[in-house]
């Protein structure tokens, strides 16, 4: 939909990069997305976060999430894969 354009409905009435929220009783996060480097170990797990954010279709109310650094998480994959094959 970052084209502009509902995959579904094929609107052009996009909400380009809603907020997605997390609330607990005293506060308002935004919702993230984690990948642990080194999943394994006790402490120092390499913790790399990424907000997400979204795209809603003002028509039929179809949505798709982002997140804002996909090449920080994938790379903090690719380094947790090799952490698991030692």
């Amino acid at each position: 939909m970052k084209d502009g354009i509902c995959p579904k409905c094929h609107s052009n009435k996009i909400v380009s990069n809603a907020r997605v929220l997390d609330r607990s009783r005293r506060s308002t996060y935004n919702l993230t997305l984690e990948v642990l480097e080194k999943p394994h170990a006790l402490i120092f797990k390499g913790n790399v976060h990424s907000t997400l954010s979204a795209f809603v279709c003002g028509e039929c109310g179809y949505s798709e999430l982002y997140a804002e650094d996909p090449k920080g998480l994938w790379l903090s994959y690719e380094i947790s894969r090799d952490n698991t094959d030692q």
